[in-house]
Protein backbone atom coordinates (compact mmCIF):
# COMPACT_ATOMS: atom_id res chain seq x y z
CA UNK A 1 0.00 0.00 0.00
CA UNK A 2 1.59 3.33 -1.05
CA UNK A 3 0.92 6.26 1.26
CA UNK A 4 1.22 9.49 -0.25
CA UNK A 5 1.74 12.44 1.90
CA UNK A 6 1.15 15.93 1.23
CA UNK A 7 2.04 18.32 4.26
CA UNK A 8 1.40 22.47 3.51
CA UNK A 9 0.81 22.98 7.23
CA UNK A 10 4.19 21.74 7.85
CA UNK A 11 6.46 23.74 5.62
CA UNK A 12 5.67 25.79 2.20
CA UNK A 13 6.03 24.38 -0.62
CA UNK A 14 6.55 20.55 0.93
CA UNK A 15 7.46 18.14 -1.41
CA UNK A 16 4.73 15.53 -1.91
CA UNK A 17 6.12 11.82 -1.51
CA UNK A 18 5.56 8.06 -1.55
CA UNK A 19 6.41 6.46 1.98
CA UNK A 20 6.82 3.26 0.58
CA UNK A 21 9.06 4.68 -1.68
CA UNK A 22 11.37 6.61 1.08
CA UNK A 23 11.71 3.77 2.98
CA UNK A 24 12.91 1.49 0.04
CA UNK A 25 15.21 3.83 -1.01
CA UNK A 26 16.35 4.63 2.47
CA UNK A 27 16.65 0.64 3.31
CA UNK A 28 19.55 1.58 6.01
CA UNK A 29 17.75 4.50 7.63
CA UNK A 30 15.22 4.77 10.65
CA UNK A 31 14.37 8.34 9.52
CA UNK A 32 15.01 10.86 6.83
CA UNK A 33 14.50 14.90 7.02
CA UNK A 34 11.72 16.26 4.47
CA UNK A 35 13.22 19.41 5.88
CA UNK A 36 16.51 20.61 7.30
CA UNK A 37 17.44 24.47 7.65
CA UNK A 38 18.40 27.60 9.64
CA UNK A 39 17.64 30.94 8.35
CA UNK A 40 20.05 33.56 9.97
CA UNK A 41 19.19 37.01 10.36
CA UNK A 42 21.83 39.27 11.90
CA UNK A 43 21.05 42.74 12.78
CA UNK A 44 21.71 45.65 15.13
CA UNK A 45 20.28 46.33 18.58
CA UNK A 46 20.84 48.95 20.88
CA UNK A 47 24.15 49.41 18.74
CA UNK A 48 25.28 45.71 19.13
CA UNK A 49 24.78 42.49 17.20
CA UNK A 50 22.02 40.37 17.85
CA UNK A 51 21.68 37.08 15.48
CA UNK A 52 18.13 35.73 14.93
CA UNK A 53 18.38 32.34 13.47
CA UNK A 54 15.08 30.54 13.10
CA UNK A 55 15.46 26.65 12.95
CA UNK A 56 13.00 24.10 10.83
CA UNK A 57 12.62 20.50 10.78
CA UNK A 58 10.66 17.88 9.62
CA UNK A 59 11.48 14.35 10.63
CA UNK A 60 9.55 11.34 8.74
CA UNK A 61 10.27 8.27 10.74
CA UNK A 62 10.49 5.27 8.75
CA UNK A 63 10.83 2.33 11.42
CA UNK A 64 10.17 1.36 14.98
CA UNK A 65 13.76 2.03 16.18
CA UNK A 66 13.41 5.76 15.04
CA UNK A 67 11.05 6.24 17.99
CA UNK A 68 14.46 6.96 20.10
CA UNK A 69 14.41 10.46 18.52
CA UNK A 70 11.43 11.30 19.59
CA UNK A 71 13.10 12.88 22.52
CA UNK A 72 14.49 16.27 21.59
CA UNK A 73 16.73 18.41 23.80
CA UNK A 74 17.57 22.06 22.60
CA UNK A 75 20.77 23.59 24.36
CA UNK A 76 21.43 27.69 24.97
CA UNK A 77 23.55 29.76 27.39
CA UNK A 78 22.00 31.95 29.56
CA UNK A 79 24.47 34.75 29.34
CA UNK A 80 24.42 34.99 25.52
CA UNK A 81 21.29 33.72 24.30
CA UNK A 82 17.58 31.96 24.34
CA UNK A 83 15.29 29.83 22.64
CA UNK A 84 11.34 30.94 22.04
CA UNK A 85 8.83 30.14 20.15
CA UNK A 86 9.09 26.75 20.12
CA UNK A 87 6.52 24.71 17.86
CA UNK A 88 6.51 20.50 18.05
CA UNK A 89 4.01 19.00 16.35
CA UNK A 90 4.22 14.93 15.33
CA UNK A 91 1.77 14.39 12.02
CA UNK A 92 0.60 11.26 12.92
CA UNK A 93 -0.81 8.45 9.90
CA UNK A 94 -4.50 8.30 9.64
CA UNK A 95 -5.88 6.83 6.53
CA UNK A 96 -5.35 8.92 3.87
CA UNK A 97 -5.04 12.34 6.28
CA UNK A 98 -2.87 12.80 9.10
CA UNK A 99 -3.69 13.57 12.78
CA UNK A 100 -1.92 16.86 14.00
CA UNK A 101 -0.74 16.30 17.67
CA UNK A 102 0.91 19.28 19.37
CA UNK A 103 3.48 18.97 21.90
CA UNK A 104 1.92 20.93 24.70
CA UNK A 105 4.63 20.37 27.45
CA UNK A 106 8.44 21.78 27.01
CA UNK A 107 10.23 21.63 30.15
CA UNK A 108 13.31 23.89 30.49
CA UNK A 109 16.65 22.61 33.33
CA UNK A 110 20.22 23.25 33.85
CA UNK A 111 22.30 20.13 32.79
CA UNK A 112 24.75 18.28 35.02
CA UNK A 113 28.12 19.69 33.45
CA UNK A 114 31.27 17.37 34.07
CA UNK A 115 33.35 20.42 34.15
CA UNK A 116 34.76 22.32 37.42
CA UNK A 117 33.64 25.53 36.08
CA UNK A 118 30.51 27.44 36.00
CA UNK A 119 28.40 26.59 33.40
CA UNK A 120 25.20 28.45 32.48
CA UNK A 121 23.89 25.90 30.33
CA UNK A 122 20.35 25.40 30.26
CA UNK A 123 18.52 22.51 28.28
CA UNK A 124 14.28 23.00 26.74
CA UNK A 125 13.24 19.17 25.80
CA UNK A 126 10.33 17.57 25.21
CA UNK A 127 8.87 14.45 23.45
CA UNK A 128 7.25 13.87 20.37
CA UNK A 129 3.70 12.02 20.81
CA UNK A 130 2.39 9.57 18.77
CA UNK A 131 5.75 8.85 17.07
CA UNK A 132 5.60 5.83 14.78
CA UNK A 133 6.26 4.69 11.17
CA UNK A 134 5.31 7.43 8.48
CA UNK A 135 4.57 9.92 10.96
CA UNK A 136 6.31 13.45 10.82
CA UNK A 137 7.80 15.28 13.04
CA UNK A 138 7.88 19.13 12.58
CA UNK A 139 9.87 21.58 14.38
CA UNK A 140 10.33 25.14 14.27
CA UNK A 141 12.39 27.41 17.41
CA UNK A 142 13.94 30.71 17.24
CA UNK A 143 17.63 31.20 18.67
CA UNK A 144 18.56 34.45 19.75
CA UNK A 145 22.43 34.63 20.67
CA UNK A 146 23.66 38.20 21.34
CA UNK A 147 27.03 37.44 21.28
CA UNK A 148 28.25 36.69 18.06
CA UNK A 149 31.47 34.71 18.45
CA UNK A 150 29.44 31.92 19.93
CA UNK A 151 26.96 31.61 17.56
CA UNK A 152 25.63 28.05 17.19
CA UNK A 153 26.44 25.43 14.49
CA UNK A 154 25.22 23.78 11.36
CA UNK A 155 26.25 20.53 10.23
CA UNK A 156 25.30 20.05 6.66
CA UNK A 157 25.63 16.72 6.76
CA UNK A 158 24.63 14.41 9.41
CA UNK A 159 23.73 10.78 10.05
CA UNK A 160 20.06 10.65 8.99
CA UNK A 161 19.58 11.08 5.33
CA UNK A 162 17.89 14.67 3.98
CA UNK A 163 15.29 14.18 0.45
CA UNK A 164 13.61 17.56 0.64
CA UNK A 165 15.35 21.30 0.99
Amino acid sequence: MAMGLLLPAITEGQPEFDFEQVKQKHKNAYAVYLNYAEHLNIDFVDGKIQLLTLNESDLLFLDAQAMAMANKSLFYTETFGNIYDIKAITYVPDGKRFKKNTVTEINERKPVSSGSFYDDTREKYFIFKSVQPGAVASLSYTEIMTEPRFTGMFYFNNYVPKIGR
